[in-house]
């Protein structure tokens, strides 16, 4: 906090002094308090399940232009795939892993947990970055190609996989999801 304050020095000291205050659901007590994190917000769950439909909807695209053979239109839906999984990656970090983390935060069995879904994210988001890095300007031939489809095909399963975790015992521990 300190180095905040000597960035915000003069006018915005006093500011930087001041801890944000809403008067929100208190996720503890589900009562009317301040809350010293991102506020719960009710459509968050299903705004990531969204992104998930519309992820695995830009995975099934790329297989589509692959089997019509449109591979000029490839790498665009590569880069697509890719900023939507960024975005998803730090709308989670930001505001679903923050609310959770201050909500658990004297559960060190719930926080553990948070960690290992945190790192099982950060790697999906680690390989799907490398797919596209490695694809995005390939001229496809035959040998390009099946390294392509063969590579997509795992993707497409560790996004799939990852996915229904999120779903299953991630977004479960957001309050009222």
């Amino acid at each position: 906090m300190n180095w905040l304050r000597h960035v915000l020095s003069g006018v915005h000291a006093e500011l930087a002094q001041t801890p944000i205050r809403r008067t929100v659901m208190d996720a503890r007590s589900g009562r009317p308090g301040p809350f010293r994190t991102t506020p719960r917000d009710l459509t968050l769950v299903n705004a990531l399940k969204s992104d998930h439909r519309k992820l695995l909807e830009i995975h099934a695209r790329i297989g589509r232009l692959m089997s019509e053979r449109r591979y000029i239109d490839i790498p665009g839906q590569l880069i697509a795939l890719r900023m939507r999984l960024e975005t998803h990656v730090l709308t989670e970090n930001v505001r679903l892993y923050a609310f959770l983390e201050h909500l658990f935060q004297g559960d060190s069995g719930r926080l553990a947990e948070l960690a290992e879904l945190r790192a099982d994210t950060n790697a999906v988001l680690l390989a799907v970055l490398k797919f596209v890095k490695q694809h995005r300007r390939t001229t496809f031939d035959e040998s390009s190609l099946f390294t392509f489809a063969e590579t997509y095909t795992q993707i497409g399963a560790l996004l799939a996989r990852h996915m229904a975790r999120e779903e299953r015992d991630l977004y479960r521990l957001y309050p009222l999801a």
